[in-house]
């Protein structure tokens, strides 16, 4: 599990490693950052994903220097030992600013997908004042990554990528961005080999502000992608959307709710049940920016017949935010991994048999 924290007045990316020992969960966790940059800048976001080697890629995004606070990178690092050493920091492709301006680049998501690593982001460049969704390509465990490129450029500002792999070894990137209308928009865009891509597709339809999708691939090569929908001056509330080979079913609610409803996370468990979490606060939150402060953390099953099952949650899961489950979890019981609210905010971990 992958996550940021101070380090010497800074952010910096650690990385924890979750193991059962004796029958009890453990959870170990390595006194130096990963990232280690040290440059009195912070480093943010980072995404991790394990290969068929059992080799782990890591990446996120954050300024080489103070010197340099601006100009944020894609930086990558692998582990070859199950997270007990890292290699040092790079730079996987680097995006020069837009007319000479020090600008970002940000949220990076990673994937494996045929023995090839993928990683997209959002970011500007000399041809674009507005920010697109850029992909890198490693095709040998992360030694060496393609130049960058702008998948499917428009006018508009492209944000937040989420990458998935599909049982055909396709790779399926989503994204929201206003398109041709005013309100931000779901869009879908797939591809066979990571060069060429079909258009874009608007998924979430309704014309609603729509952002933050996370997305899976279920075991009957079923694509599944959740959002956050909002009508201005009204809640935020939750979307959902499959696609079984031809077209995308309807958007439809997850949970009706008279609270906020923001950030979900979808995961895969063993017995290839798919989970999702989110969180809700009766607070406004500055929606759309979308900056809650706490609230509590509610979990809902699939069921066959494509809808999700009354939203559960337990009273430790009050007063959290922001809750993650493992995308795909093959080998172990589901976990879930949260902001917890208190003197501080703390990572917390919780377990379902």
């Amino acid at each position: 599990m992958a996550y940021r924290k101070k380090f010497k007045g800074k952010h910096e990316i650690y990385v924890a490693r979750i193991v059962k020992n004796n029958g009890k969960w453990e959870v170990n966790i390595n006194s130096e950052p990963v990232s280690k940059v040290l440059g009195e800048t912070d480093q943010r976001v980072p995404s991790i994903v394990i290969d068929k080697n059992d080799r782990i890629h890591l990446v996120w995004y954050g300024a080489d220097s103070k010197e340099k606070s601006g100009d944020r990178q894609i930086k990558y690092s692998s582990s070859g030992d199950y997270g007990k050493s890292w290699s040092v920091w790079r730079n996987i492709s680097y995006v020069e600013g837009y007319s000479d301006e020090r600008l970002w680049q940000e949220h990076p998501d990673i994937a494996t997908v045929n023995n090839n690593l993928y990683v997209v982001w959002e970011g500007k460049d000399k041809e674009h004042k507005n920010q697109q969704i850029k992909l890198s390509k490693s095709g040998d465990q992360g030694q060496t990554w393609s130049s960058w490129t702008n998948i499917l450029p428009t006018e508009r500002t492209q944000s937040r990528p989420t990458i998935v792999g599909d049982l055909a070894g396709n790779l399926h990137i989503f994204m929201y961005s206003a398109g041709n209308g005013d309100n931000q928009q779901i869009w879908h865009t797939t591809s066979a080999d990571g060069a060429v891509f079909k258009a874009w597709e608007n998924v979430s339809q309704t014309g609603l502000d729509s952002r933050h999708a996370t997305a899976i691939v279920d075991n009957r090569n079923r694509l599944i992608v959740i959002w956050r929908s909002a009508i201005e001056g009204d809640n935020a509330f939750l979307e959902y959307s499959i696609y079984e080979g031809s077209k995308w079913s309807s958007p439809a609610k997850i949970a009706d709710s008279s609270n906020n409803q923001f950030f979900p996370t979808i995961g895969r468990d063993i017995n290839n049940n798919i989970y999702i979490s989110w969180f809700e606060t009766e607070a406004e939150s500055n929606i759309p920016n979308d900056n809650p402060t706490g609230g509590k953390i509610y979990i809902s099953i699939l069921s066959t017949n494509n809808t999700f099952s009354k939203k559960t949650t337990e009273d430790f899961l009050n007063k959290a935010l922001y809750p993650n489950f493992l995308p795909q979890n093959r080998t172990l019981g589901n976990f879930l991994a949260y902001l917890k609210e208190g003197k501080k905010l703390n990572i917390e971990i919780a377990f379902f048999d």
